[in-house]
């Protein structure tokens, strides 16, 4: 039986791109890896032989917005990323996402 593991990151490229790297280790060791993302990071995800989920929000645009201004009331980075995973808790592939506390 395989091992899966599933990697989740809405970062930008300072943030996905070491989990690139460890997705390809684990791929190369017999791994199943789901590596879910930002769109824009899937050909590196499917290069390393993983599975590619698009996650379904854009951080940049996210983060551009009135509502990613962190200075905003309840707009601590900890809440804000809480609240966020639990919007992306949707994810192609995966039997349950457990949302953080």
């Amino acid at each position: 039986m395989v091992s899966r593991i599933t990697i989740l990151s809405y970062g930008t490229r300072g943030d996905v791109q070491p989990l690139l790297v460890l997705a390809g280790a684990l791929v190369a060791a017999g791994f199943e890896v789901t590596l879910g993302a930002d769109t824009e990071f899937e050909s590196g995800v499917v290069a390393r032989g993983a599975r590619f989920p698009p996650l379904r929000m854009d951080l940049r645009t996210f983060l551009a917005s009135d509502r990613g201004h962190f200075g905003e009331p309840g707009g601590r980075p900890t809440t804000r990323s809480r609240r966020w995973y639990g919007r992306c808790s949707t994810i192609a592939g995966s039997r349950r996402v457990m949302p953080m506390r």
